[in-house]
């Protein structure tokens, strides 16, 4: 339980919270931010009982809410452990320091397992001070479709067949985890020009990172475009002159994923001083060619019609 919550102001610039369709909506949304049920991971167990006596609702008002910040997916819902994720929690209040983050690690030790444990965890292998050693060993969960908060039934009647688009989604996106060893062979294939060091252990904070980014960019082959993308850029090949190179923990932190994915990493055109000096040099070249620039005995000086 936390003393305060902190909410950025920008998250009334948010589409998806503008977007909710209703005042109870977003009220929850606040609500999960700064009830004494959260924690320093915005991800937490929140018992229905407590949450409809705290917000005076009756359990129909309180499971529609829940359904609509999932599906907007503002937040992760696990009914069978009542645990709650805020997505992107942890990017938005980041750990302050390395005793932060081994705090956070065993908060997260204590929580049920289930599916938004997993996701914590990848969040978590990300994130800035964490020792990744000490992160827990699950096993990688594909990413469902949208949670949609259902009475368990003892027999369920068969379901109707999914419509097709649906299918397509769950089967690419099960992929993407299933496919994990297909990821690092192009990596480590993509490792040998980039001057990478390859993946030599596949532990399980590195595959859960991994499953994270192949989600965030849609799938395998999108991971493959990503990788291929990294390594056309001086700056992760070490062809800057610093000496330092990407490498696959790197390239799965959600922040520089990001940003690799928006084109900061992407070769640069010459510095305004390095084209200056390419363009004079050829001007010299075809003032040659031409014989605008002739070198005699009285100038010797090949720049010297250039400034007349």
């Amino acid at each position: 339980m936390r003393d305060y919550g902190k909410i950025y102001t920008s998250l009334w610039r948010s589409k998806k919270f503008r977007g909710l369709p209703n005042d109870d909506c977003r009220l929850l949304y606040l609500y999960l931010h700064t009830s004494p049920h959260t924690n320093m991971l915005g991800c937490f167990v929140l018992e229905e009982g407590y949450a409809i006596a705290d917000l005076g609702w009756t359990v129909k008002r309180y499971r529609d809410c829940i359904d609509t910040l999932c599906k907007a997916y503002l937040i992760g819902f696990d009914s069978g452990e009542s645990l709650v994720r805020i997505v992107d929690f942890i990017a938005h209040d980041p750990f302050m320091n390395p005793k932060h983050a081994m705090a956070a690690v065993k908060t997260a030790e204590k929580l049920p397992n289930c599916e938004e444990k997993q996701r914590l965890i990848a969040d978590l292998a990300s994130a800035k001070y964490v020792d990744t050693a000490a992160l827990p060993d699950t096993v990688s969960i594909p990413y469902p479709i949208p949670y949609r908060y259902q009475e368990p039934e003892p027999e369920p009647e068969p379901e109707p067949e999914q419509e097709p688009e649906q299918e397509v989604r769950v089967t690419n996106v099960t992929r993407a985890f299933v496919d994990h060893e297909i990821c690092i062979a192009h990596f480590n294939a993509v490792a040998e020009t980039a001057g990478w060091a390859k993946v030599q252990k596949l532990t399980s904070p590195r595959k859960a990172a991994l499953a994270q980014r192949v989600q965030d960019v849609g799938g395998v082959e999108q991971w493959r475009e990503a990788i291929n993308r990294a390594a056309r850029s001086p700056l992760l090949t070490g062809q800057t002159g610093r000496g330092w190179r990407a490498d696959f923990d790197w390239l799965c932190k959600a922040a520089n994923f990001t940003k690799l994915m928006e084109g900061n990493y992407d070769p640069r055109e010459q510095t305004t001083g390095r084209a200056a000096i390419s363009r004079t040099v050829a001007a010299v070249a075809a003032g040659l060619n031409s014989g605008a620039i002739n070198l005699d005995d009285t100038s010797l000086d090949p720049f010297a019609s250039l400034r007349r």
